[in-house]
């Protein structure tokens, strides 16, 4: 290619700022458009709970409670969970999983998804964890 030259089906721009405004555009039509496709969802969802407002972080506390991730497993139906990669299901690979993690309990239970039947959500399996040892820094 030679220099200079505008690759084939590329567009080429002779000033920074109209190639700038011309992705700005073309960003905001994008975004607009995402928007409008997901205002039904919106409207939809459950309604959260608000963020405690008298809660503060203190490092000295073991973490409790419960995290809940969303995976997509490998080919071989494995799924990473916090730096920690935990055998699934050989029949779920590239499914949806819901990995709960029970700081608390030191458990990790991991549920299947499919979207046309929310309702049903198979437990795979369940391993143990062990919240890493170590504080936290300021």
């Amino acid at each position: 290619m030679a220099v200079g030259r505008p690759m084939s089906g590329v567009a080429s721009c002779t000033q920074a700022s109209t190639c700038l405004s011309d992705v700005r555009a073309r960003s905001q039509a994008y975004v607009i458009a995402a928007r409008q496709r997901a205002a039904v969802w919106i409207e939809e969802a459950p309604t959260r709970r608000r963020f405690p407002s008298r809660w503060t972080f203190d490092p000295q506390v073991p973490l409790q409670g419960r995290v809940v991730y969303l995976r997509r497993s490998t080919a071989s139906g494995e799924v990473t969970v916090m730096g920690h990669r935990y055998p699934v299901s050989a029949f779920w690979g590239h499914r949806l999983v819901r990995a709960e993690v029970d700081l608390t309990a030191g458990r990790v239970e991991v549920f299947s998804l499919r979207r046309r039947d929310l309702a049903c959500q198979r437990r795979f399996a369940a391993f143990d964890y062990q919240t890493p040892k170590g504080s936290f820094h300021d």
